[in-house]
């Protein structure tokens, strides 16, 4: 199911309905309440590539957490489980 937008409407909010279409949403165009465009993304949307931890000795990082700080969370993860909140 796609988004309508009038004329006026889209084309005061351009940017943000373009973000939605390369999302993966479709967007109708009404003129008086009437269709008369849909604007799709030309490929289907992506999954977005998942996000993982690497441990640091795997990859020959150099393990800098302070010392002695018992950390409840692994900073790693918290990075990813940030950025895919505020970027899904």
């Amino acid at each position: 199911m796609g988004t309508t937008a009038a004329v006026s409407e889209f084309k005061s909010h351009l940017s943000k309905y373009l973000r939605d279409v390369q999302n993966g949403e479709e967007i109708t165009i009404l003129d008086h309440k009437r269709p008369v465009a849909k604007v799709v993304p030309i490929a289907p949307a992506k999954e977005k590539p998942k996000l993982v931890v690497i441990p640091a000795q795997q990859k020959g990082f150099r393990d800098i957490r302070p010392q002695g700080v018992k950390l409840t969370v692994d900073p790693a993860q918290y990075v990813i489980d940030d950025r895919e909140d505020r970027f899904p």
